[in-house]
Order: structure tokens, then sequence, then C-alpha cells
């Protein structure tokens, strides 16, 4: 997939292996660039270091197997990359996967969908929503879900995307249990 924004060509593309490195440093500037103010500074502090993000994206793309039948322990993850130098390419990612939230009536779930500031308003996240949703209904795992903190910007996003809120819990990280998360539902690609 590929499209131009204002003056700015990208793609999505599976993510391989190769790409650890690149996706946790997109996830963790994606982090300080939302959450610093919002969340603990040592929580992302944490997460931002080497046995943080890196270390659980390497150990996730290593352990993932397209192949394997049992679609309730995969997920797949898509990456956008732009041909700009000074973010060695890649710019945003999105996962998908069964939803980790039994219960709810949602078989699939977008687990994160990350794009650095810079990129956004561009219809680059939109590309990246679309590609997630459009991996979980080809799975059969629609209707799905997305789990965010209620005072992040994005639920607007989400909410333009199609997605409707349907429930609001305690956050489900005890480090993060002063906030409140939303889950909004969701069963088609955004037009």
């Amino acid at each position: 997939m590929s499209a131009a924004g204002p003056g700015m060509e990208f793609s999505i593309r599976p993510a391989t292996v190769g790409d650890a490195d690149a996706i946790a440093r997109v996830h963790g500037q994606s982090w300080d660039e939302s959450y610093r103010g919002l969340l603990p500074d040592e929580i992302i502090d944490r997460q931002m270091a080497p046995t943080g993000f890196l270390a659980s994206w390497r150990a996730r793309l290593e352990s993932f197997d397209p192949s394997d039948p049992t679609v309730g322990h995969t997920f797949l993850a898509r990456v956008a990359e732009a041909e700009l130098p000074e973010t060695g390419g890649l710019i945003g990612f999105v996962v998908a996967g069964t939803s980790r939230d039994e219960g709810n009536g949602c078989l699939g779930e977008i687990r994160a969908l990350y794009l650095l500031q810079a990129f956004q308003r561009h219809g680059i996240g939109k590309a990246l929503w679309n590609a997630g949703v459009e991996d979980l209904a080809s799975r059969g795992l629609l209707p799905g879900h997305v789990v965010t903190l209620v005072e992040n910007p994005t639920v607007k996003f989400y909410e333009r995307m199609g997605a409707v809120e349907f429930v609001r819990t305690t956050c489900r990280h005890s480090w993060a249990q002063h906030l409140e998360e939303v889950s909004l539902r969701f069963d088609r690609p955004c037009p």
C-alpha cells in the first residue's frame, strides 16, 4: 500500500524481525510525545530504556510465526515507512490480534497504533488503522476494539475512524490505576 501526503510518499508493509529496533524507537518516541505529563516520567523512561520496548519488540517479532494455526496466539504488525533519512524510514506501526478482554463481545483488537507526531494528519494514521482492521477482518476477528487512556487525545482519532466508546474502566496497569481507560468498538475499516 502506498499513498501520498502533502509532499510525502509512504508505504505500509508487514513488520519483520529486522524492524524491532526501529519499532522500539517509534514506540518510545511516541510514548514520550503522547504520554509525558500524563504518565509518571519513570514509567516512560523505563520503557524507552534498552530493556524496555526494544527487548519486548525483539522477543515479539522473533517468536511470531505467521503460519501458526492457533490464531488466538498470533498477532500481525504492519509498519509505515517514508523515504526520509532523519527517521531511518520507519515512522509508525499498528498491531492487530485477538482481543485480550474476554467477554466484551469483540473478537479482535487493535493492540497498538503509534505514529510519530511529525507525520500525523497526512492520512498515514488512517492507512495504518485500516491495515490493522483489514488484518482482523481477514482472520474473522471482527467486531474489534481498541483500548486507550480516556485522557489520550487519540480517542478523537479512533472516533473519526468509526470506533464507538462502549466501556470505561480503571487502567489495567498497576502503575496507572489512577487513570481511566476506554474501549472503543469497530466493525469495519474507515472509508
